[in-house]
């Protein structure tokens, strides 16, 4: 079975990013059950190309961005900061893969439905350059195009 972490900003992003997931597999059975009264855990079975594959998933909601409200044993973003990220503004999720109790980030993620203008649009760019530094994949969903913003 494949282990795999979704770290987000809130329960959320998290919740989120799995719905995302999900759009894109054949899901044939699955399994939620809770490791903490805030992590929310899922093992998959999907199929893809004739094959069967077994994930499971971990959700870890609130990244805890300062030191004395850390919440988890590890800083997922230590490793971003040790490859080149210089901003304390943080992605709204990162997706890992645990492999011999090594945890490797695949994927940052951020999402924006407000349209792109004064400091919010330069907090998200931040982001996404300071990522992008680390050598991280970033990926930037914008979904404010859904949205009718004028409606009278």
């Amino acid at each position: 079975m494949e282990h795999f972490r979704i770290h987000g900003d809130n329960i959320v992003e998290c919740e989120r990013i799995y719905e995302y997931l999900k759009r894109g597999i054949n899901i044939k059975d699955e399994k939620y059950y809770f490791s903490s009264l805030s992590c929310l855990n899922v093992e998959l079975k999907f199929e893809y190309e004739d094959r069967s594959y077994f994930w499971k998933l971990e959700l870890f909601p609130g990244f805890g961005k300062n030191g004395s409200e850390r919440r988890w044993d590890k800083n997922i973003f230590s490793s971003i900061k040790r490859s080149g990220s210089f901003l304390g503004e943080n992605p709204d999720a990162i997706i890992t893969k645990v492999e011999n109790d090594v945890e490797n980030i695949l994927l940052a993620v951020e999402f924006c439905s407000a349209l792109q203008a004064g400091n919010q649009a330069w907090q998200r760019s931040g982001r996404a350059y300071s990522v992008g530094r680390s050598g991280c994949p970033y990926l930037y969903i914008v979904d404010f195009v859904k949205y009718e913003l004028n409606r009278k």
